[in-house]
């Protein structure tokens, strides 16, 4: 039959080993990009989005939900340095990844965080969500959360997002703002931007 026929007179491609070791190095090209872009999407220490990348996850996430009102949250913990020096940089280190694995555990949906800086992070909430994780959060500081985080001061800056096409990075200085606007406040640990 003209079936049998043709599959006896099936013969291999000849075997190149220039486009074999090309395909390799272009899958290891791949594989290397794709850490090196992970490398930059992710916090080294805290494993938190790094600064630019929660730029760009925010305004997505701004830009897919146009109805919903959003803020953007800045902590930031008090007298860290010092902190820094007393205690000695691995346990400041271990301090700023229990306080993102605490940001971490209040996000919610649609909620985006970041280490922005230092002893900075910044967080995309829904307005409403936010008051409420916000409140949970400190309380839990007292209570659940390792003795490190317990014995330290956060200060919150709040920016309500009115002007969507406002960079995000200039949102974050807002935030960042209010925050710093309350340092020596010790009766006050909640600041909202407003034009004053």
């Amino acid at each position: 039959s003209a079936l049998s026929h043709g599959a006896t007179d099936f013969v291999p491609k000849p075997y190149r080993p220039q486009v074999i070791l090309h395909r390799i190095a272009s899958i290891l090209h791949l594989q290397e990009t794709a850490a090196m872009v992970n490398q930059f999407r992710y916090d080294r220490l805290t494993r938190l989005y790094s600064k630019e990348f929660f730029f760009q996850k925010a305004q997505e996430i701004l830009v897919r939900n146009p109805d919903r009102e959003y803020n953007i949250v800045c902590s930031n913990i008090v007298n860290f340095k010092l902190y820094n020096d007393t205690f000695g940089i691995p346990a400041g280190d271990r301090l700023l990844k229990n306080f993102a694995a605490a940001i971490e555990d209040i996000q919610g949906e649609d909620c985006v965080a970041g280490r922005y800086s230092g002893d900075r992070f910044v967080c995309l909430q829904e307005r409403g969500r936010e008051n409420v994780q916000r409140a949970v959060f400190e309380r839990s500081i007292r209570s659940d959360l390792p003795d490190d985080l317990r014995n330290v001061e956060i200060k919150w800056g709040v920016y309500e997002i009115t002007d969507r096409f406002l960079p995000m990075e200039y949102m974050c200085d807002r935030a960042m703002l209010a925050a710093d606007s309350i340092k020596g406040h010790y009766n006050q640990s909640i600041a909202i931007y407003d034009d004053t």
